[in-house]
């Protein structure tokens, strides 16, 4: 890779370029001839949101991998990867390495191809390093061009990369959580579904030729509305573990049954629930936020659901009533911390350390999860059962009433 740190525009649909600093670039080159480009990029997570609310760089939430290591701080820069479309490959057909390359890119006129989004396709975004590093990665990263062998089919080798980029994917979760597989036994049961799927449905990879956007769009197809058709004939690695294989491939197809664009809104669904139960909220003016009261013996809190859209998950939150003085937040972060910790729940708790204000935190990647009325309703339920199960122990450490090591032992005990 040759290093360089250089700001660079690509030219989007809306008219706003998108800002970035290119840290890398990658020429891939086999017998004299040119097979990719490849760039690292550093942005922010203002403008990585654009890629995602504006899919740019081909950004579909559908060839993703979950996000690994929870969300990503908004206030830290993100590392991200492109490759360019092959289509798009012939300006540098006459580089001899990415050096030269990238002369080349960066004297290039805002109206060239190579400036436009639309030409270049994302690979992966990061932030942080080693095992604290949150991550996704998309189909495209799967698809490694220097490790292509001319002697096999092409079809071949990107049906090896669909398969393992599934195993990889929110299917492999969805069965690691379903089934309660060890990890690599659902990564397997999915490859080999997708083998399955690969099989039957040919003209995917046989088609004559077109361009990647088109592909992506298939695969994506495929992702969303195939997958599921398979699983009543699961593979033996699957149907070892499975009581009910038609119950688990009815659900699942529940979940993938319409395309994204033609599912109600979350918050949408959300409002349905409550609408349902007979339960009292309010809806914040001009966002997709829901709130409601809740109250029971152990006290009073509020309760938040926050629907976003672009990422495909919804959020809950027990908020607690008051805020937490100063000089008691340090204690109340070691019993956060050592609950936290403990891994006897999903969620967390968490405490804002300028302000004071204190909640638990779930929630659900809608693309993994069924966002059905009876997994709103379990997952709302169970967020504030924990609240109201932990909140006579957090408020006496609120108060100076209790010592967070007592706590700590009420809690163990």
């Amino acid at each position: 890779m040759y290093k360089l740190d250089r700001a660079f525009q690509f030219q989007t649909a809306n008219a706003t370029p998108l800002q970035s600093r290119i840290t890398g670039i990658e020429l891939i080159r086999k017998e004299q001839q040119v097979f990719g480009c490849q760039l690292h990029l550093t942005l922010t997570a203002a403008e990585h949101q654009r890629i995602q609310t504006e899919a740019l760089f081909g950004y579909q939430p559908e060839l993703c991998t979950p996000l690994s290591n929870g969300d990503f701080d908004p206030q830290t820069p993100l590392t991200v990867h492109l490759t360019l479309d092959p289509d798009e490959l012939e300006p540098f057909a006459d580089c001899t390495d990415a050096a030269d390359a990238s002369a080349k890119l960066l004297l290039l006129s805002q109206a060239s191809p190579l400036r436009q989004a639309d030409c270049w396709f994302l690979q992966s975004v990061h932030q942080g390093r080693g095992s604290r590093q949150t991550r996704y990665r998309t189909f495209w990263d799967y698809f490694d061009l220097q490790q292509l062998n001319p002697d096999k089919p092409l079809e071949t080798q990107l049906g090896q990369c669909i398969s393992v980029f599934l195993g990889d994917s929110s299917l492999s979760q969805q069965l690691t959580d379903a089934l309660n597989l060890p990890p690599t036994d659902a990564r397997q049961a999915t490859q080999d579904l997708a083998a399955a799927v690969l099989s039957t449905l040919p003209g995917l990879l046989r088609q004559e030729p077109q361009s990647t956007e088109t592909l992506s769009t298939a695969i994506a197809q495929l992702w969303q509305t195939k997958l599921q058709q398979q699983l009543g004939n699961a593979t033996p690695s699957l149907a070892t573990h499975l009581d009910n294989p038609t119950q688990l491939a009815q659900d699942l197809e529940q979940l993938f049954a319409l395309p994204a664009a033609q599912r109600p809104d979350l918050i949408e669904q959300v409002i349905a629930v409550f609408d349902a139960e007979g339960w009292a909220y309010e809806r914040v003016a001009g966002q997709p936020i829901l709130r409601s009261l809740f109250e029971s013996p152990a006290g009073q809190w509020l309760c938040l659901i926050e629907a976003q859209e672009t990422r495909q998950q919804l959020c809950f939150y027990s908020i607690g009533k008051g805020s937490v003085p100063t000089d008691q937040r340090q204690g109340v972060l070691q019993l956060f911390n050592t609950l936290n910790y403990s891994g006897s729940f999903l969620g967390s708790f968490e405490l804002d350390l300028q302000d004071g204000e204190f909640r638990y935190r779930t929630g659900i990647d809608t693309r993994v999860i069924n966002p059905n009325a009876t997994n709103i309703k379990t997952l709302l339920q169970d967020n504030a059962r924990l609240m109201e199960r932990y909140l006579p122990l957090i408020n006496p450490v609120i108060l100076g009433e209790l010592t967070p090591t007592a706590a700590i032992a009420l809690c163990q005990n």
